[in-house]
């Protein structure tokens, strides 16, 4: 059973809706155009925004994600859809999108840079002249230059959420995951690789793939990237 699959139930309580990403989209396009949600999760930013006023498909890997996100609202948007972040450039249409968003630390499940380089150019296709890709992962040139060992510890009265790093040789991260459920005393065990790609390489393949006017913050309030920011996130235009 995959990491998701395993905590689908819980996922809400785990990550609840960050309402400066819903600020930071708005900040970048109006309401009312066409949005592409990559990694939506259980839909809490998809339905924000379709709250807002967007146009919103929205796609997740995992079909439990996928059937939680559309348990939240039978309306026709935002429209879910269980689907590989590598073969959007087939299940969309070119040109297709006036934005397109990868939050929450996807991207690094593609534990190769050349398939970041093919979601890019993936991504590329689909947007419209002078579409924006918003992009947020975590800083990963920080994190390895310190060689954290956890990150910060996510509890409340239900939950109890413990995210370990380890560094194999391989180059990647093995990030280990405890997830305790209070009531029952049940504890999920989970461990996936992932690609620690930096924010220069990043800057790079999107410079390489034709992204223009690319900024980069250290949180969704738009404050200055340093080696003490934990997120990184990026906003560039086709």
């Amino acid at each position: 059973m995959s990491f998701y699959q395993s905590v689908h139930k819980y996922y809400d309580e785990m990550f609840p809706l960050n309402k400066q990403q819903v600020t930071f989209v708005k900040d970048e396009l109006a309401g009312g155009v066409h949005l592409l949600d990559i990694g939506c999760g259980t839909g809490s930013l998809s339905h924000a925004l379709s709250n807002e006023g967007y146009n919103v498909d929205a796609i997740d890997l995992d079909e439990s994600m996928i059937e939680e996100a559309r348990k939240k609202s039978e309306a026709e948007n935002p429209r879910f859809r269980t689907a590989n972040m590598l073969e959007i450039s087939s299940d969309f249409n070119f040109e297709q999108f006036d934005g397109v968003i990868c939050f929450g630390n996807t991207l690094v499940h593609l534990t190769e840079n050349a398939l970041i380089e093919h979601f890019m150019n993936s991504v590329f296709t689909i947007l419209k002249p002078g579409g924006k890709f918003m992009l947020q992962i975590l800083n990963y040139e920080s994190i390895l230059k310190k060689r954290l060992k956890n990150l910060p510890l996510i509890e409340n009265n239900n939950i109890r959420f413990e995210r370990l790093y380890e560094y194999p040789d391989s180059g990647l991260i093995n990030f280990k995951t405890n997830l305790t459920i209070k009531q029952s005393g049940e504890v999920i065990h989970n461990e996936v690789l992932l690609n620690p790609v930096g924010k220069t390489e990043i800057e790079n393949m999107l410079n390489e793939t034709g992204f223009s006017n690319i900024q980069l913050f250290g949180n969704f309030k738009r404050d200055k990237l340093s080696d003490e920011s934990l997120p990184l996130v990026i906003r560039c235009e086709k």
